[in-house]
């Protein structure tokens, strides 16, 4: 048995097919109260890729793996998954408090129990160093954004489903303002960014999906985003990838030719997450919706996860 089965085994994870996720209670400090959830695909790697997702408001950590396609994508490329959890004790919806300032800051809060879980999985070789990503839905989604923002350092890469742009809200009240769409220019979207960690590296590259019929978030937010991560990548190069009854993707490259904005926007669809069961991606669920659209396959391809 080598090194790294024996840490999984330690800390009670999984590795055959299709495994519940597992509980890690001892992670490090928690300053947010969250609980920290892993799911591990079968014949996973050392050091492998991880994806960090943050669910929606009245869902759980068990709720967000299968039902939204990831566990099967989880086992195709070989990535590692792990879903932090709300509690209705931190918020009454169990929504991330994406707009809380306590939360939202560089090593306090939510967000640092977040990436301490991150930490903890790299320190056991158990995740990537490098290759490590985030998404998320609706008030997890905009959390990712959050993530994304104060901690470029540690993501090279974010999905944002239903989000919103990070330092649009700093109260639950400007949250469901933020929600309805608040319009800023690019400068004031990206200088909110920059203002929340001195970076001097790349940023996260960034995809973006939205539902173009979303009664609680408004379609305009995703083009707020694109102002956001596209201003900070200087992605203003729009070339459409797709156009059908089902999605517009377009992409958004910078000087260099490189893809750094993807936004995908759903054509008639509600509030939820996208999937394809005709495909096996997912299955149906709470905020989870068969739209014909694999979220998560084409999030693993954006993100280049491959075994």
């Amino acid at each position: 048995m080598n090194n790294l089965v024996l840490v999984l085994a330690g800390f009670l994870f999984s590795i055959n097919a299709f495994a519940e996720l597992s509980e890690v209670k001892n992670f490090g400090k928690n300053p947010g109260s969250l609980k920290m959830f892993v799911y591990t695909p079968k014949n996973v790697k050392k050091s492998a890729p991880l994806v960090v997702l943050l669910h929606g408001c009245a869902q759980s950590a068990k709720q967000y793996d299968d039902e939204t396609g990831f566990a099967h994508m989880a086992e195709k490329t070989g990535a590692v998954l792990l879903l932090p959890e709300q509690s209705s004790s931190n918020n009454i919806q169990s929504c991330f408090n994406w707009f809380e300032p306590g939360d939202i800051t560089r090593g306090k809060g939510e967000a640092a129990s977040i990436i301490n879980m991150v930490n903890h999985l790299q320190e056991k070789k158990i995740a990537s160093k490098k290759r490590v990503f985030i998404s998320g839905l609706s008030a997890g989604g905009a959390m990712s954004a959050v993530m994304l923002a104060l901690y470029p350092d540690k993501f090279a890469g974010g999905g944002l489903v239903a989000g919103v742009p990070f330092g649009c809200a700093r109260s639950m009240f400007a949250g469901f303002t933020c929600m309805r769409s608040v319009n800023k220019t690019p400068e004031q979207w990206t200088s909110l960014v920059k203002k929340a960690f001195e970076h001097r590296g790349s940023y996260p590259k960034v995809i973006i999906f939205q539902g173009t019929s979303d009664p609680f978030v408004s379609p305009k937010n995703a083009n707020e985003l694109l102002e956001q991560w596209g201003g900070l990548h200087k992605a203003s190069n729009e070339e459409l990838v797709l156009d059908n009854n089902k999605i517009v993707h377009k992409t958004y490259k910078n000087s260099k030719g490189q893809s750094k904005v993807d936004v995908v926007m759903l054509k008639g669809m509600s509030h939820g997450h996208p999937i394809d069961m005709s495909s096996g991606c997912g299955s149906s669920g709470q905020w989870v919706i068969d739209h014909g659209v694999c979220a998560a396959e084409m999030m693993s391809k954006f993100f280049n996860l491959k075994r």
